[in-house]
């Protein structure tokens, strides 16, 4: 995917089954997740809050530290991306600060409705995998001195998971607050 593969994506992936009585639920990650559901709508509720979204189009997870739970509401047809931990702005043009924690419709996505609409008109699971990395890798080109911090960032939390964000900001020259954005 024109650069994204790797750097920003981790995963996408093509689901379709009936499972009935069945939730799962999503362990928490640094990662964002989108779900173009395809299919009968899908319930998501985070694990630190009673309110629950049931996504008829799909949906997005921001990175999260509590599990969020997934119930299928009838035969699972979906297709997701996941994104790295610094994958979310230059993947979705979204701010990860601002889905922290959330499950979101996936509308907050601008490209969310044309890629949808093509999904939905695609024959196999291979073509929508192609239509969901031509449409990854037509997004914005990203500010690589950002994404390069958080990538060092993410690899020092890696390496030293005890070591504080005030120590890795101070490293990478920004302030707390600019590490946390």
């Amino acid at each position: 995917i024109g650069g994204l593969t790797g750097r920003f994506v981790e995963l996408i992936w093509f689901a379709r089954g009936h499972i009935t009585g069945v939730s799962e639920r999503i362990a928490p990650t640094g990662s964002t997740v989108a779900a173009v559901v395809l299919g009968d709508p899908i319930k998501l509720t985070p694990d630190h809050g009673n309110t629950s979204l049931v996504a008829d189009t799909g949906f997005l997870i921001g990175p999260h530290d509590r599990p969020v739970t997934n119930e299928p509401l009838g035969e699972t047809h979906c297709v997701g991306i996941v994104t790295s931990p610094v994958g979310c702005r230059p993947c979705f043009g979204l701010e990860p600060a601002a889905l922290r924690g959330r499950v979101v419709d996936l509308s907050a996505w601008a490209q969310a409705g044309a890629l949808r609409a093509e999904l939905l008109s695609c024959s196999s699971s291979a073509d929508a995998l192609d239509a969901v990395e031509s449409t990854l890798s037509k997004q914005e080109p990203c500010d690589r001195q950002a994404f390069a911090r958080c990538e060092a960032a993410v690899e020092a939390l890696s390496t030293d998971p005890a070591r504080t964000i005030t120590d890795i900001a101070s490293k990478l020259g920004v302030s707390h607050g600019h590490l946390d954005r």
